[in-house]
Order: structure tokens, then C-alpha cells, then sequence
């Protein structure tokens, strides 16, 4: 909870956009990661790295938003299978990337801080989590400018985003001491743990998976 302020400022930073024509990809490089000098390079690393975690949680799941207008201002609830999934996009929320639409071909992201469409994405594929795999999958190709252009296979960047369990994620990432001692420590503390795994692939590449 004591971090959720300055994940949040990250994420205002990350997913800012400059006019109504421009949308966010892994690839954009974002205010957090914008400014000179070494001093503040590392921040602009935990920027990038925060807006690329935030963006994956947004993106990677089964949730269905509905919106209402209450008091004259408007309402996002969540429908899913899963209380975990829906509790994941509601902290996406919370730090400032709101899952705004969601049908069986595309997303749609909204910053919470300028209520602006920020991300938009194609879906692809999706895997369904099951108890065998204990993970769930996406694979998503990011809109880059307004929505009249929808994107063409050689330009657009194609992710495949999937979260599980650690016991099985920790097989499939790469190899990361940093990641066993991490869900080693909060499995000692009895926590769950959820691990988030993205990679890009060119069009050839998802052609053949």
C-alpha cells in the first residue's frame, strides 16, 4: 500500500500521450524514461519497468469491463471467472490504467489521469488458464496511431503476455536467480505468487507459434 502513490506517479509519467493520434507500445519511449543525465537514469529504468508491468497486468487476463454512469460520472465494473483476475485489473485501476473495453478481438486502455485512450490492442490469440497449466496467455498486436488505421502485420508490434503460478513461470522465463530468492521469500511467508512473462515476436515468428 505505501507504494501505490509512486506507482501511480510512474504510470502517469509512462502513459502520457501527446495529442489524440499517438498510443502507447512497449516500444514508445515515455516520459518516465524521457529527461538527460545519469542521475536520473535509474528512475527512468523503474519507470519503464513499472509501466511495462502495469501494462502487462492490464492486458494479460479474461476480465470484461461494463460502464455505468453513477452521479454523473463514470463507473467501470469488472466481470470474469475469477475473483483473482478481477482484483488484478481493479489494482491496474487504482495506479492509473483502467481496462475500458474489452471484446473478443480487442482492448481498449484509458489513463485515469487524463481519461484519454492510451493503448490499443488487436487480440490474437488468448490461452485459457487451466488447472494443468496453472498459467494463461495473450498474445496482442498494439494499435499505434487512431483508430481509423488499423495495424498492418510488418509495422505493428506483436506481444505474447502470460502469467502463472511461480512454480511453473520460473521453468519458462529465463533463467533469473533474482525471481527464485523473490517468490522463494513470499512462499516463505505463505503468499501466493504471481509471475508475468512477456516476449516479442515478429510477424514470421508468430506466423510459425
Amino acid at each position: 500500500n505505501e507504494a501505490m502513490d509512486e506507482v501511480a506517479s510512474y504510470v502517469r509519467q509512462g502513459f502520457a500521450v501527446t495529442g489524440s493520434s499517438s498510443l502507447i507500445t512497449p516500444s514508445s519511449v515515455s516520459g518516465a524514461q524521457a529527461g538527460p543525465g545519469a542521475a536520473t537514469r535509474t528512475r527512468r529504468e523503474i519507470g519503464s519497468r513499472v509501466r511495462d508491468l502495469i501494462l502487462a497486468l492490464a492486458l494479460c487476463h479474461n476480465v470484461t469491463p461494463t460502464t455505468e454512469e453513477e452521479d454523473g460520472r463514470k463507473v467501470t465494473s469488472y466481470q470474469a471467472s475469477s475473483p483473482d483476475e478481477i482484483a488484478i485489473v481493479r489494482y491496474t485501476e487504482e495506479v492509473g490504467l483502467r481496462v475500458a473495453y474489452r471484446d473478443r478481438k480487442r482492448i481498449i486502455l484509458e489513463s485515469t489521469h487524463s481519461n484519454q485512450v492510451v493503448v490499443r490492442v488487436q487480440i490474437l490469440e488468448v490461452f485459457p488458464f487451466t488447472s494443468e497449466s496453472k498459467r494463461m496467455g495473450i498474445i496482442v498486436q498494439f494499435d499505434q496511431g487512431p483508430e481509423s488505421s488499423s495495424p498492418t502485420e510488418g509495422e505493428s508490434e506483436i506481444w505474447f503476455y502470460q502469467k502463472g503460478a511461480d512454480t511453473v513461470m520460473s521453468s519458462i522465463v529465463a533463467a533469473n536467480d533474482w525471481l527464485d530468492e523473490e517468490t522463494a521469500n513470499m512462499a516463505r511467508e505463505g503468499l501466493r505468487t504471481l509471475v508475468v512473462g512477456r516476449r516479442k515476436l515478429s510477424s514470421q515468428r508468430y506466423q510459425e507459434f
